[in-house]
């Protein structure tokens, strides 16, 4: 009689969204646990399509209490370090896409566990699942804002649509792409293969022998209480952090847990538009914007080395405000760089060390820049896109966010070739283990600039159709 696999996913952001798809599509059944809530009706919907019709400052204040700081041990624990002070995490069914901003570019870098066609092909996929379109808003907006920037950069760096992940449902109204895109072929699958989605549990510990997984033990977040979850094969997909602290408490410690960290530094601003320089006053809608938003990227990776986004107000910097001339528009810009990968860039986890949430052990973390020439370059160009575009806002001139802010970390629990230097191979299944994989922005293994999600899908996508592939 045919065995049908069964696979616990823990984390269910982007990543273990993807695993859960994709295995219940290949006839796996499926227990999806994630420490926090699920918090619409629809598990792991973008706050935007629930709360259509509410304001952007509700909005707003709805994403600073989804985004949560690492806490500090400092005062009690002096050779405690965070290097990236911006870092943050989300506790949710749906994890970041309950409020990402969507934005979907394809990775610059290449890598040598993945063959250029095999990269393709599964970020090709990624689109796919995502949703990722460049026509999602109107081309004139666009355009407006792409000629006035035209020839400030030199003829090999130009601003072009933004490729993002959502569908036009309206003149006034875009659905976003979320955890509960990916989840709802597996949600409505009939007969054996199924999904269960456990919320407000998180992993505590992995119990393992002799390279095998024997089970989970998970906790209830609010009241502690334990039990088990037995499964074929096991995929930990907690986030940069969460992920390698559980398998570090799990005695799985392969060297380059933790190690070569990759942050973006980014800077920012916004401007209020030169009067007219958009074709017709810009509005914004909770659903998500209208149809005549400009949204743009600007690519300057292989010449200068950052990549800026230019669009709506970026509301978890300095939050939502009006344009003071109805003829103008509130411009948000962010460009993005990168450091690393660097093994000294690393977390570092220790048996006397601090308890983080959920009791997991709270690592040091080391970071240096290296004087990276690109954050300067970076900053140059923001102001002088800024500065062409229109005037800044109060208290909203160009500034380096705190590092970490990005949300873009990646690398610590990264795929390759050799146990020397990753902690998965590259189909991100752990060294020395035949049934435990790592999923998230941890195991994206270069350098690169670009918002991380398509590639992190697009990993998962690999890694849940190897998994599959073992089905007896």
């Amino acid at each position: 009689m045919k065995h049908q696999r069964t696979v616990a996913v823990f984390g269910a952001g982007a990543s273990g969204c993807t695993f859960a798809r994709l295995l219940v599509g290949a006839g796996c059944s499926v227990v999806l646990v994630d420490a926090g809530p699920q918090l619409t009706v629809k598990p792991g919907a973008h706050l935007l399509n629930e709360q259509a019709g509410g304001s952007m400052e509700d909005f707003s204040a709805t994403v600073e209490r989804q985004i949560i700081p690492l806490p500090d041990p400092r005062p009690s624990l002096a050779n405690w370090r965070n290097d990236l002070p911006g870092l943050r995490y989300t506790l949710a069914v749906g994890g970041m896409l309950t409020h990402w901003t969507a934005v979907c570019p394809r990775p610059v870098f290449e890598s040598e566990c993945i063959s250029p066609e095999e990269w393709d092909r599964i970020l090709t996929r990624s689109e796919e699942l995502l949703a990722v379109t460049t026509t999602l808003f109107d081309q004139g907006s666009s355009d407006d804002v792409s000629h006035e920037l035209s020839g400030l950069w030199g003829d090999a760096i130009a601003s072009r649509s933004a490729p993002r992940a959502g569908r036009r449902m309206s003149p006034t109204r875009v659905e976003w792409s979320s955890g509960h895109s990916l989840l709802a072929p597996a949600l409505e699958a009939d007969g054996e293969a199924e999904l269960r989605i456990i919320a407000g549990h998180y992993l505590h510990r992995l119990v393992h022998e002799s390279g095998k997984v024997q089970r989970a033990i998970i906790r209830e977040t609010e009241t502690g209480v334990e039990s088990e979850i037995h499964a074929d094969c096991y995929v930990v997909a907690g986030g940069v952090i969460f992920t390698p602290a559980v398998l570090w408490k799990s005695d799985i410690r392969p060297s380059s847990l933790g190690r070569y960290v990759v942050d973006q530094p980014s800077a920012t601003c916004q401007v209020e538009s030169k009067p007219g320089l958009l074709d017709e006053r810009f509005t914004a809608s909770m659903s998500g914007m209208n149809e005549k938003c400009p949204d743009l990227v600007v690519d300057s990776v292989e010449s200068s080395g950052w990549y800026g986004q230019i669009g709506v107000q970026n509301i978890w910097d300095f939050g939502y405000c009006s344009p003071s001339d109805p003829r103008s528009v509130v411009l948000d810009l962010v460009w993005y760089t990168w450091n690393g990968p660097h093994a000294d860039n690393r977390l570092v986890f220790s048996e006397r060390g601090p308890l983080g949430p959920f009791g997991s052990p709270m690592p040091s973390v080391e970071f240096q820049s290296w004087n990276n020439p690109g954050e300067r370059q970076m900053m140059n160009a923001l102001v002088k896109s800024a500065m062409r575009l229109g005037a800044f806002q109060d208290e909203a001139g160009p500034q380096f966010r705190a590092a970490g802010s990005s949300h873009h970390l990646t690398g610590t629990t990264r795929i390759g070739l050799d146990e020397a230097d990753s902690v998965a191979d590259p189909w991100s299944r752990v060294w020395g283990f035949e049934n435990l994989y790592v999923g998230g922005n941890g195991v994206i293994p270069n350098a690169d600039p670009m918002n991380p999600t398509l590639t992190t899908v697009a990993l998962a996508i690999r890694s849940a159709e190897a998994i599959a592939a073992g089905t007896e």
